[in-house]
């Protein structure tokens, strides 16, 4: 098919929102490849569930760079933990991929910097996934303006506040703790 792309795929078991991409790609009439790269081999299973239904044969990978080498890639989708993406998201702008990559890409402002500089001198697009569009207090927000609950609105403007502490911390990760966490932090 003219006009299709190669998508590979970083990602290791904690990855965030692979179902979403994978099922995203697997449904995308430009995309003609999807490979996938996972150091630890836990998300080969789910890939092939989720992607062998439109593809054939999905190509894995226990090494990013040999993914990148092997498959060549127009765009690699970036799902890492963000003290561990910008290596990885460096290496792909390196092997000539545009980049999407899953936020927060970086813990360091000057890691991001250095990254979009090295997307610009290369001519690649770097982008960053920002899918609050299914999150449920914006689900919300839509359902309050559609139904004329607000008024007619000019404008609007939505902040959230996300502790991102679980960055890199082990053990407040599991979805379980983050509720008694912000009641914590609340009192």
């Amino acid at each position: 098919m003219p006009g299709t792309i190669k998508v590979g795929v970083i990602t290791d078991e904690a990855g965030a929102h692979l179902d979403a991409y994978l099922g995203g790609l697997s449904s995308c009439e430009g995309v003609e490849q999807v490979a996938l790269a996972d150091p630890t081999g836990a998300v080969f299973h789910k890939a092939h569930t989720l992607l062998t239904t439109r593809f054939s044969k999905v190509p894995t990978f226990r090494d990013h760079l040999v993914m990148l080498q092997t498959i060549r890639p127009t765009l690699a989708l970036v799902t890492l933990e963000a003290y561990r993406a910008p290596e990885a998201i460096r290496q792909a702008l390196e092997s000539g991929c545009h980049v999407l990559a899953e936020k927060p890409a970086c813990v360091r402002t000057e890691d991001f910097e250095s990254l979009v500089r090295l997307a610009d001198s290369k001519h690649l697009h770097l982008m960053l996934a920002l899918a609050n569009r299914v999150a449920l207090p914006i689900k919300k927000a839509r359902e309050l303006v559609v139904a004329g609950a607000l008024g007619q609105l000019y404008g609007a403007d939505f902040h959230t506040i996300a502790d991102q502490t679980r960055l890199r911390d082990r053990s407040i990760r599991s979805p379980g703790l983050r509720p008694k966490l912000r009641r914590e932090a609340a009192s």
